[in-house]
């Protein structure tokens, strides 16, 4: 990322998780590691979740500003469910993601609707739910950046990002697709799902929910809309799916 905030060799970061543990905890770490260079960054969370899971260490608390999200009354998502582990039921998945697009896509509005100064991110950083941030960040000249916590393997299995989006020649149409190795892999792989695998994921991933869309269209419109894309890998443990990942993207 490069200083998008002018010559202070200081930014503003936001930082937009999903709220699922997995996601908060490792861009927590992330925010503090941007902290730690010196850039200022606002992290985005809920109430119950910064309580449980968001620690700034006192040094950092001048730089990381955790800004806390009310989420609101969703029909059939159980109260005080902030978090993926708080939802009895994974069918209730994409209520937890109607009240995650309609908070946090308001917050993200506001916070770049401020006048060119501190409150102001220069960059916005996304995880894979926030399909709707990286067009609204453009309408108010930031870029956007979409970190994925999954490796180079699993977004190389799924093709670009039309593909994820249902779209294009490679888009995984029926359950079968998930059951064979792309043929744009130039190498030989066993990463494919076995047909009991493919069931579980299939319809979640691939088909739209109650939210409105697919959990892979958030992905690929993140990933297609964003200005840079970060990898939670190295060329040194998956090299070939890299590469990959740089045609297909």
């Amino acid at each position: 990322m490069g200083d998008a905030g002018g010559g202070s060799g200081s930014m503003h970061v936001l930082i937009l998780p999903w709220l699922a543990f997995g996601h908060i905890l490792p861009f927590t770490e992330l925010a503090k590691r941007i902290a730690r260079q010196g850039h200022r960054v606002t992290l985005l969370s809920t109430p119950r979740n910064t309580r449980r899971l968001i620690r700034i260490p006192p040094n950092l608390a001048g730089l990381v500003r955790v800004v806390d999200v009310r989420l609101p009354r969703v029909e059939r998502l159980p109260e005080g469910a902030e978090a993926s582990i708080d939802l009895p039921s994974d069918d209730l998945r994409p209520y937890l993601r109607v009240a995650y697009d309609d908070a946090f896509s308001h917050t993200l509005s506001g916070i770049l609707q401020e006048p060119p100064g501190p409150g102001r991110p220069d960059w916005v950083l996304i995880d894979y739910a926030a399909y709707w941030a990286p067009a609204a960040a453009a309408r108010h000249g930031v870029p956007c950046a979409f970190l994925s916590l999954f490796g180079a393997a699993a977004l190389g299995f799924y093709g670009p990002p039309e593909a994820l989006m249902g779209r294009g020649e490679h888009a995984r149409t029926k359950l079968e697709d998930l059951t064979v190795v792309p043929g744009y892999v130039p190498f030989p792989t066993t990463v494919a799902y076995r047909r009991f695998e493919a069931r579980e994921i299939f319809e979640p991933g691939l088909v739209p929910d109650d939210s409105g869309v697919s959990e892979g269209f958030r992905f690929g419109v993140s990933i297609r809309e964003s200005q840079l894309v970060g990898i939670r890998s190295s060329a040194e443990f998956e090299p070939e799916w890299l590469r990959v990942l740089g045609e297909l993207y």
